[in-house]
């Protein structure tokens, strides 16, 4: 290698990285049992390179700090170092603006269960830009939110993943002057960016680049787009069941292979349009879909959402299935991907 090369962002920071959908009870409670299931299912994919647990399609704000701590604790003992973890530390938040928590807790929660996580073997942790702390007067925001990132950064030693979901308040964006700011913490390593906006995600990109930071694209139907722009992974809700076709985008276009990395993205894209004209969870479905594959879990949530129609639930199988299968094909079964 080169003296001089550029830093490479950690392996466990690329590629497909599948934000696992929460298996709950009936009753809201956590299927823990299913939650290993989940990850022996993304395991048998061979080409999940980590999983993000208590994610955005897990439904991140509907946990206590308890329920957190027992999930890392059953998906890092069944990921044994074989597919990554990076956990969701933040503190318990409904995501309502209208119901902020105490500062003080909150952040105090994400510290918490930070080292926690890192204790346990977490990878990485996750923390959503902080839209639940409420603006302090006199006080920039950028001040508040670099203060809770560095709160955390002091606390562990393990890489931590900013997170922009499509729904933070505009206030509470990321901004180049605050990734500047953030980029002299050692331990702020990457971050997940929910866009399809190249005026939100290049500004950003061009910061990091050349630094060793896993710039993330956050949706998965941006992922060619982002990997131009110097992403190095995505997450998305289909990396949880179709990411063998996510994986190919990647696969040909760090080959060279632009033209078959334009297909695979254009079956991502159609894959996606094809579900949400479902117009059912798909969170709730996908579950469903998986434990059909023979890993078993409860496909509820905690808010106790109906289960979709047993029709409109086949259609997403075999939505899934026909546009996955050349591509599960060739992964299972070792060939180049198509």
């Amino acid at each position: 290698m080169h003296s001089h090369s550029q830093p490479a962002a950690p392996t466990f920071l690329t590629g497909v990285i599948a934000p696992m959908f929460t298996p709950r009870h009936a009753d809201g409670r956590l299927d823990l049992d299913g939650a290993r299931s989940f990850v022996r299912w993304l395991q048998s994919r061979k080409c999940v390179r980590s999983v993000f647990v208590r994610s955005g399609v897990g439904d991140m704000y509907a946990f206590t700090m308890d329920e957190a701590r027992s999930l890392f604790a059953v998906v890092l003992a069944e990921a044994g170092g074989k597919i990554g973890v990076l956990a969701g530390c933040v503190g318990e938040f409904d995501g309502d603006p209208e119901h902020r928590p105490d500062p003080a807790r909150y952040t105090a929660q994400a510290v918490a269960l930070s080292q926690h996580a890192q204790e346990r073997g977490a990878d990485a942790v996750v923390l959503v830009l902080p839209s639940a702390l409420a603006p302090t007067p006199g006080t920039p925001l950028e001040d508040t939110i670099f203060a809770y990132y560095r709160a955390v950064n002091d606390a562990v030693s393990i890489p931590i993943i900013a997170y922009q979901p499509q729904t933070t308040p505009p206030e509470y964006c990321m901004t180049p002057s605050l990734m500047r700011r953030l980029l002299t913490l050692p331990r702020i390593g990457g971050m997940k960016l929910s866009t399809t906006d190249h005026g939100v995600f290049d500004p950003i990109a061009r910061v990091v680049a050349g630094t060793g930071f896993a710039m993330i694209a956050g949706a998965e139907h941006f992922y060619l787009n982002a990997l131009t722009r110097g992403a190095v992974g995505v997450i998305g809700g289909g990396c949880n069941t179709h990411p063998e076709m996510i994986y190919a985008v990647e696969h040909h276009y760090r080959a060279g292979r632009l033209d078959r990395a334009h297909v695979a993205q254009g079956q991502v894209n159609a894959t996606l349009q094809e579900l949400e004209a479902l117009g059912i969870h798909g969170a709730i479905a996908g579950k469903l879909y998986i434990a059909a594959q023979g890993y078993p879990m409860e496909p509820y949530d905690k808010r106790r959402r109906e289960l979709p129609p047993v029709e409109a639930v086949r259609r997403f199988a075999e939505i899934v299935d026909r546009r996955v299968a050349e591509y599960r094909g060739a992964v299972q079964g070792g060939t180049d991907v198509p």
